[in-house]
């Protein structure tokens, strides 16, 4: 029953997910929005399912809010800050004010980091009463990180629950730029994003999260290459290696992936190079064997498909 019910709600998705360019291209009018409430207000008079409505949600939030950090221009979660409360439901109250306070200087600023972009849309989906969480824990963003077990929390994202079942979204890695990087434009990878994938990207803090995202323990997420999102538009699955150091004293790395389409075109790249080179290549049934001679020690190894960045190695 449970398989029944899962395979109507992937068909169900599907069938919404034919309607989204409709969407998409009417929140692009959305025009002076100036508060959550506002936001909120259009999208419940525009649509009426909650697929629509986060979809809505996380297409303005992608169009008209910057990533913005301006002392590391990083990742960064809010910084602890001392609250002085009489009890639980006090405590719980201030921690909204703080919130709404965000929310709001988020909306007229158009600019922050992904707290901000996070709470935005928190925020918009508990005005439209769509159970919705928040998400706090890590992500990799350089190869340097690869094998630091992390301590400190690094990232938030949300989730949604639709028809009983919790969907995965992130609106800060859904902000992309043209190839100016003037114009703001939706990159929809993280929306909707399935656990198989997040999982090589994110890591919940909260045990509740680690099971329901199927999360292996988080020294093997240390571990791990760094993903990028173009990775995830080929579809295929990275069998090894998956620890993403690699030891220089080896002649070779052979980099294997499963259901790559031939056609791609693959080279690869060190940290501080302008060139980049081809590998040996050889396709076997649906594995394809990515074999790259003499690794440079001390470096960044990036493989590229079609000349955009998807897998990064710390070479050792």
């Amino acid at each position: 029953m449970k398989r029944i019910l899962f395979i109507l709600i992937l068909l169900n998705f599907k069938v919404f997910s034919q309607g989204f360019n409709k969407v998409d291209n009417q929140v692009q009018n959305y025009k002076f929005i100036r508060s959550a409430e506002q936001l909120a207000q259009k999208i419940d008079l525009d649509f009426n399912s909650d697929i629509e409505k986060i979809r809505a949600i996380y297409t303005w939030i992608t169009l008209n809010i910057k990533y913005y950090n301006p002392k590391t221009n990083a990742f960064l979660l809010k910084e602890p800050q001392t609250i002085v409360y009489f009890d639980e439901d006090d405590l719980k109250r201030r921690l909204k004010l703080i919130d709404d306070k965000i929310v709001r200087e988020t909306f007229l600023s158009k600019k922050g980091v992904c707290n901000n972009i996070a709470l935005v849309f928190n925020k918009v989906c508990n005005l439209l009463d769509i159970e919705n969480e928040l998400i706090k824990g890590f992500v990799k963003s350089s190869a340097e990180e690869i094998n630091i077990v992390p301590k400190l929390k690094n990232h938030i994202w949300n989730s949604v629950k639709i028809n009983n079942h919790w969907i995965y979204i992130d609106a800060t890695y859904g902000i992309s730029y043209d190839s100016n990087l003037l114009k703001s434009k939706s990159n929809y990878t993280y929306f909707n994003i399935s656990k198989d994938k997040l999982r090589l990207t994110h890591y919940p803090s909260k045990s509740k999260w680690v099971k329901l995202m199927g999360q292996a323990p988080l020294n093997f997420f240390s571990k791990l290459p760094v993903f990028s999102d173009n990775f995830f538009n080929y579809n295929s699955v990275l069998i090894s290696p998956k620890n993403g150091i690699i030891n220089s004293a080896n002649k070779k790395v052979t980099i294997i992936l499963k259901n790559l389409n031939p056609d791609t075109l693959i080279t690869y790249k060190y940290e501080g190079s302008f060139t980049s080179k081809k590998p040996v290549v050889i396709y076997k049934n649906l594995n394809t064997s990515i074999i790259i001679n003499k690794p440079k020690k001390g470096k960044f190894l990036t493989l590229y498909f079609n000349n955009t960045s998807v897998l990064t190695y710390n070479v050792i």
